[in-house]
């Protein structure tokens, strides 16, 4: 794929997720408005607007920095995202303590109230969820917002976030020589990115040697987030599979 092709395609999918979420805000907003009558749907976007505020103030530039260093090869990620959430809890979490303080003063409404102090959480939430989608976008530019949200619910929770730990833990094929995967017995597809640097190309061609009945799709140009990265061509690896599994 070109140069010009990828940035019209990435372009087109930032251009088609904006529109998808304006589309999806604006009638969330009019159920809204109409269920919860004037005074209540004010005081809803007060909250919401204070959160965006406070989150755009925590932004500093590191949304765009994260992005780009990211994305070097030497890049550390680790340490990147931790400076950058630092920063910018440094910023947030004594905004939203003085908006919690300020809130009785500005209203005596107790909703109000309420509202402008989860504006204040809902902004320090929005700060770090920053430092997480742009440190994804820095390995992967077509990721849509959609898809952020989805990787995010991976780490919402600890539960979770163990099962990610053990997930890597698991990567490490001397553990995994007790399980005969081959013994399964079913078919199996590998859709991996040329350019991965998480999870290297050797490893795919290892599973392929491995199980008997393999499929493998080296996705050129692709890196870690590969479906994101080539979502025409994984799909056409995956359909090309089903088709020659049912067939």
């Amino acid at each position: 794929m070109t140069a010009s092709a990828r940035i019209l395609r990435v372009s087109a999918a930032f251009l088609a997720s904006n529109l998808t979420r304006a589309a999806i805000a604006f009638g969330l907003t009019l159920v809204l408005g109409r269920g919860l009558g004037p005074a209540v749907f004010g005081r809803w976007i007060l909250c919401t607007t204070w959160a965006s505020f406070v989150t755009v103030i925590a932004d500093l530039g590191f949304g765009m920095l994260l992005t780009r260093d990211g994305a070097r090869p030497d890049a550390a990620a680790g340490r990147l995202v931790a400076s950058a959430l630092v920063l910018r809890l440094a910023v947030t979490v004594p905004a939203a303590i003085a908006l919690s303080f300020a809130a009785a003063w500005v209203t005596n409404d107790p909703d109000a109230i309420g509202g402008l102090r989860l504006a204040g959480v809902l902004g320090v939430a929005g700060a770090a969820y920053g430092c997480f989608g742009a440190m994804l976008r820095s390995q992967s530019p077509g990721m849509s917002d959609e898809a952020l949200d989805d990787y995010w619910k991976a780490y919402a929770d600890e539960e979770h976030r163990r099962g990610q730990l053990e997930m890597y833990r698991s990567g490490d094929f001397s553990k995994l020589e007790r399980f005969d995967l081959a013994s399964l017995g079913v078919p199996a597809l590998l859709v991996w990115g040329e350019d991965d640097e998480f999870a290297p190309v050797a490893g795919a061609h290892r599973f392929e040697r491995e199980l008997p009945d393999t499929e493998l799709a080296v996705i050129g140009g692709a890196r870690h987030f590969v479906w994101e990265d080539a979502p025409a061509e994984c799909a056409e690896a995956l359909t090309g599979f089903l088709a020659r599994v049912r067939g």
